[in-house]
């Protein structure tokens, strides 16, 4: 969620895009559900760039071969640690067109506005693992993370906070977070605001209801 929120905040037109999208299909006085997902396919758009621009795990999980194994002519004897390098699978220049950048189209055929991996490989080939010991949840992780996707962009405007930071002269000037190919940790200021009164109370009875739920 962190890094679609980033996504968002440095590709504003990404966002009024995707609510476009989602005013056009969602009824009022709802929020989006898994029934609406073939009908949204920006939003599942977003949620794969999102998955595939920064990868959560990086180098994946390490494995030990429990055999010798030869892989192109390497032989490989057992106990050796594998780490798969998702991260160079993930922004492949020859699987991804501008693999650094935040950009959910890559994924829509523009033709037909639906999803189209011919274009660009679904991420879900690296991000979750591999073979027997593939992320056993992932199912639960995709729709839990497109429901919390579509419902933060129907519901809320993102906003760059105008922060300022005092330098040792005196002066102040803007913060600002360069991103760039390295994982790094940072505090980005910005502001959540409701789209409308009407969003604003839909946001409060979901949260009601979630709390009654857990009582």
């Amino acid at each position: 969620m962190a890094t679609c929120i980033l996504g968002l905040l440095e590709h504003p037109e990404v966002l009024k895009k995707a609510q476009v999208q989602l005013d056009s299909v969602v009824k009022p006085g709802h929020l989006p559900d898994l029934d609406d997902e073939p009908s949204l396919p920006y939003i599942t758009a977003i949620m794969k760039e999102a998955l595939r621009w920064r990868e959560v795990t990086p180098f994946g999980v390490p494995h030990a071969l429990s055999t010798d194994d030869e892989y192109k002519g390497y032989h490989i004897p057992a106990g050796t640690i594998v780490i798969a390098n998702q991260w160079a699978m993930l922004h492949d220049e020859n699987v991804y067109t501008d693999p650094f950048e935040f950009n959910p189209d890559r994924f829509i055929n523009p033709e037909t506005g639906k999803i189209d991996y011919s274009r660009a490989r679904d991420p879900g080939h690296a991000c979750f693992g591999f073979g027997r010991r593939i992320c056993p949840g992932r199912f639960m992780a995709l729709e839990s993370l497109w429901l919390s996707i579509a419902s933060l962009i129907a519901t809320f405007d993102i906003e760059k906070a105008k922060t300022k930071v005092t330098l040792p002269s005196g002066e102040e000037v803007e913060r600002t977070v360069e991103l760039t190919h390295e994982y790094d940790a940072a505090l980005v200021a910005c502001l959540f605001k409701p789209r409308s009164e009407e969003k604003a109370e839909l946001i409060r009875a979901s949260v009601s209801q979630g709390q009654d739920s857990l009582h």
